[in-house]
């Protein structure tokens, strides 16, 4: 026994490491603890892990309650999966013309520019349901693919008046200078970027196009008709960032991002980020409500009735604060129960959940969106499942939806908020 021990003894005495390889254990024991030393002490130039975004990129926000801001603009396409999903956007609908006769819509057809044969089209009987709200006619293909721009922008400017023409009320919109860096990267043939370009017509600083339902069907096959779909549906959108440092007013950045009853769940976090004497970031996603921040950039879950989405805007921003989403907003009555009992009106918006309304001059109300911080707002563009929840800023999408309106329908903003906040 005592032998044993010994030779143990003796066995452990002579381990020897070379400096070598003590070397190269020190080092590897600490290359870890200096890259993350390096990490705190690096500027936080960029919002995601990219070396492609230039410092010159980011926007300076204007400071304010919400702390100090800066963002940058990302662009989002939906899922390739989602763009085979059928909605009632590939649907053909008929024009309607609200309060006119027949005679009416066909002189004005022919002013606006069609060609004799296109009007001939038209005079069929079988085009055509008058009714004591006006006419309803089905232009087919041949006349909504043969249109001249100048004709498109008439007729599509004077449907966009009456909201039964859905397709030229929420049409998709483009901005001229930033249209052919949207192609380039679409991968489409040459046959489809020109057929899409000749469905486009002008509109304020816009090009706009409601033809999706005329288009699809034209394409080659189902892969270009992904493409197509994914090109039209690419959406801007912002990625935004608080600043913080040992200097930072803490109670009052709780005060403004702790609405809604998330005050305590937010000043330990920021508590913990303002003991960073150089300062760091954290994007604004984490400062939301749970409801906002489980959805923002994402997409709505395709599903068996994803072409009947209550998922809308107003669905959205009366559900900003709820821990559960009631699906009743999505109900007109409801909404209009609710809005009335636990809101009241303000001049402008200004504190976090706010609610944003765009109306046309009769009142009806075209979009809802949920006021964040410096004039940026938290929206859902639409029901359908190809737009995704995002952050806009309050005036681009301002001009987003005036786009398909005439001049002299010129949108205002109408602002709420809460009776308890």
């Amino acid at each position: 026994m005592l032998s044993d021990e010994k030779e143990n003894k003796d066995r452990s005495l002579h381990l020897v490491l070379s400096k070598w390889v003590v070397l190269l254990l020190g080092l590897f024991l600490l290359i870890p603890w200096v890259i993350v030393c390096i990490g705190y002490k690096m500027p936080a130039s960029t919002f995601v892990a990219s070396k492609n975004i230039d410092v010159v990129n980011i926007i300076r926000g204007t400071p304010g309650p919400w702390g100090d801001l800066e963002y940058i603009k990302i662009f989002t396409e939906m899922p390739d999966e989602f763009a085979f999903t059928v909605s009632a956007d590939t649907v053909p609908s008929r024009w309607f013309f609200k309060g006119y006769s027949q005679e009416q819509v066909m002189a004005f057809l022919k002013s606006a520019g069609l060609t004799s044969a296109q009007v001939s089209v038209l005079g069929d009987k079988k085009r055509w349901e008058v009714n004591a709200q006006g006419c309803l006619v089905d232009p087919g293909e041949e006349v909504v693919l043969g249109m001249d721009q100048q004709a498109r922008q008439k007729i599509y400017l004077t449907l966009s008046r009456f909201s039964e023409n859905k397709p030229q009320r929420v049409a998709y919109s483009f901005r001229p200078e930033f249209l052919q860096n949207r192609i380039g990267g679409s991968g489409l043939s040459e046959g489809s970027v020109a057929l899409f370009k000749k469905m486009l017509y002008p509109q304020g600083a816009f090009l706009l196009f409601c033809d999706l339902a005329y288009v699809l069907p034209k394409l080659p096959n189902d892969e270009e008709r992904r493409r197509f779909i994914k090109m039209i549906s690419r959406k801007s959108t912002l990625m935004v960032r608080l600043n913080v440092n040992s200097e930072t007013d803490v109670d009052k950045l709780v005060a403004y991002w702790g609405a809604g009853g998330r005050a305590k769940d937010l000043k330990p976090l920021l508590e913990s980020l303002c003991q960073f004497k150089k300062g760091c970031y954290i994007d604004i996603a984490h400062l939301l409500p749970p409801f906002a921040r489980q959805r923002i950039y994402t997409y709505p879950v395709v599903s068996a009735n994803a072409a009947f989405s209550l998922w809308d805007c107003n669905w959205t921003t009366m559900n900003f604060f709820n821990t559960e989403p009631d699906d009743q907003y999505s109900n007109v009555d409801y909404l209009s129960k609710k809005f009335e009992k636990d809101y009241y009106q303000i001049s402008s918006p200004g504190r976090l959940g706010d609610l944003i309304f765009l109306a046309l001059p009769s009142g009806e109300s075209v979009h809802s969106a949920v006021y964040i911080a410096d004039n940026i707002v938290f929206t859902k563009n639409g029901q359908a499942i190809s737009q995704p929840w995002l952050l806009m800023r309050l005036e681009d999408l301002l001009e987003l939806y005036s786009a398909p309106y005439p001049p002299d329908e010129a949108i205002k903003v109408l602002s709420y908020r809460k009776k308890d906040m």
